[in-house]
């Protein structure tokens, strides 16, 4: 299988290097997000992505406008059968989502229709939610509201904060990653859709997600608060 890569933090980078590893997939190509400049040095820094595909010599492609007429020229070059995306950090746009031969494909760390959105994994965990998993779905134009293909669950113990959930569930990730793609490419999996009217989403993290109100939140609340933003 050919798989055209996109994503950007270190979980991304992790399922990656586990793809890369599979003798049965083809990593033709990788997208990320741009270079950027940190801290008051201004220190130019890649994504972990991007250092990850470097080490094994992958195409990287860093692209500030996914509908510029260059990338475009170059990504329509690629022969690839799935695009799999796994929190790149930017809308992909119809054009690319129809580019694979296969289909276009994201990891969504969620029981989805629970948690749509950029932050789940955070979400579950200031809901005090006893189990969430990852989400193997088809990508199509509305937010995370494609067919699933697989899901995989896991427990949430009580002591586990977003680090440790985030390691997990990207564990179970690339435990589970290669054998969904392989059965997809060969039409084994029938995709699930998705009920919307029990859809629920979440919001982007914010430096004032955090805040705590001692006038108003209790114990739980912020201990979970605390679990979400560590």
């Amino acid at each position: 299988m050919n798989i055209l890569f996109a994503g950007t933090p270190e979980p991304s980078a992790k399922l990656l290097q586990a793809l890369v590893k599979n003798n049965n997939i083809n990593i033709v190509g990788v997208i990320t997000k741009p270079d950027i400049a940190q801290n008051r040095g201004k220190k130019i820094q890649q994504s972990q992505v991007s250092f990850a595909a470097s080490e094994v010599n992958l195409p990287i492609y860093k692209p500030d406008n996914l509908n510029s007429i260059e990338f475009k020229q170059i990504l329509l070059q690629l022969d690839f059968d799935f695009l799999i995306v796994a929190a790149y950090g930017k809308i992909i746009p119809d054009w690319m989502l129809e580019s694979p031969k296969i289909m276009s494909i994201n990891v969504h760390y969620s029981l989805l229709p629970k948690y749509r959105g950029a932050s789940p994994i955070q979400s579950c965990l200031l809901n005090g939610d006893k189990k969430t998993g990852v989400s193997i779905m088809q990508i199509i134009k509305g937010m995370d509201e494609g067919p699933v293909y697989g899901f995989h669950e896991t427990e949430i113990l009580r002591y586990e904060n977003k680090r440790d959930l985030e390691n997990k569930l990207t564990s179970l990730c690339i435990k589970n990653i290669a054998s969904d793609l392989n059965n997809i490419f060969q039409k084994k999996l029938t995709p699930i859709e998705q009920n919307n009217s029990k859809a629920s989403y979440c919001k982007k993290i914010n430096k004032l997600s955090g805040k705590i109100d001692f006038s108003k939140e209790n114990t739980a609340d912020i201990l979970q608060k605390h679990k979400a933003y560590i």
